[in-house]
């Protein structure tokens, strides 16, 4: 079963909204901080932000194939959970250099 283009696209366009919107909102809490001596602190926010995104693009997820009438063991589930981890790595490459 082939998953149809719209279910992707839409997810996609909601999931860089979400991933935008985290990056920004970290951006904007890190940017006060020294990194000097504080690389823990700043390690332990990126944690907290990855998890939050990672959190709300599974729920997203969980809500397309709901409203699509798909299962997580269908294509659909697999290539959402490709996209996820695509922003979440994605996350994690931008904020390392912040």
């Amino acid at each position: 079963m082939n998953v149809p283009d719209h279910i992707i696209s839409g997810f996609q366009d909601r999931a860089r909204a979400a991933f935008y919107a985290c990056y920004k909102d970290f951006q904007s809490n890190c940017s006060q901080m020294n990194r000097d001596g504080k690389e823990l602190d700043f390690k332990q926010l990126q944690d907290v932000y990855v998890s939050r995104l990672h959190g709300q693009l599974r729920n997203m997820a969980r809500q397309t194939l709901y409203d699509n009438k798909l299962q997580q063991h269908d294509p659909a589930g697999y290539r959402l959970n490709n996209i996820i981890d695509e922003y979440v790595h994605e996350f994690v490459v931008h904020t390392r250099d912040l």
